[in-house]
Parts: structure tokens; C-alpha cells; sequence
């Protein structure tokens, strides 16, 4: 078994979300982007693995003044990549 390097942190849990579909159907205050010149071909599993350490990382420090972040998805392949990753930095059960 894979061992995690991050513990499970509830309230970081519920701070990140995944989301496909139009970013404009979301009802927020904020929205930031960061494209990088791959999104238009596809995500690499690099750059989703640096971003979703990076927001767990900044997560760690910061949980008190972020609501919320929305990993916004405009295809199926993406959401496969996210969705895979996810648990990897923001795990939901310890693993044993």
C-alpha cells in the first residue's frame, strides 16, 4: 500500500472542490486563473500534481482566510486527471 504524506484534514477538505462546466455558472465573488499554455491540449499530470500540492500547501498556512477553491474542469479527461489526484493531497481516510 501507497502511504499518503498528507493526513487527513477535514476542514482543508471541505475547502477544495472540483467542478466541470462553465465557470461563469458558479455563484462567486472571486475567480483567479492561472492558465498554463498546456490547458489548451490537455492537462499534464505534472502541472495538476505542482497545483493541487501547491494549494494544499498554501491550504496548510492559510485554511482561516480562504473559503473556498474550485479546481474548475472544461473536459471529461481532465476531471479524470483531478479526480485521481485529489486524494493524494487531500485524503478522506487515513491510510493504514
Amino acid at each position: 500500500m501507497i502511504q499518503n504524506k498528507y493526513s487527513v484534514d477535514r476542514t482543508l477538505n471541505g475547502k477544495v472542490s472540483l467542478w466541470k462546466g462553465d465557470i461563469k455558472d458558479l455563484d462567486i465573488d472571486i475567480i483567479e486563473c492561472n492558465i498554463d499554455k498546456q490547458s489548451k491540449t490537455g492537462f499534464s499530470r505534472i502541472n495538476t500534481v505542482t497545483l493541487l500540492e501547491t494549494v494544499r500547501s498554501f491550504l496548510e498556512t492559510n485554511k482561516a482566510s480562504v473559503d473556498r477553491i474550485v479546481f474548475c474542469m472544461d473536459t471529461d479527461e481532465q476531471m479524470e486527471i483531478y479526480e485521481l489526484n485529489m486524494t493524494k493531497y487531500f485524503p478522506i481516510i487515513e491510510a493504514h
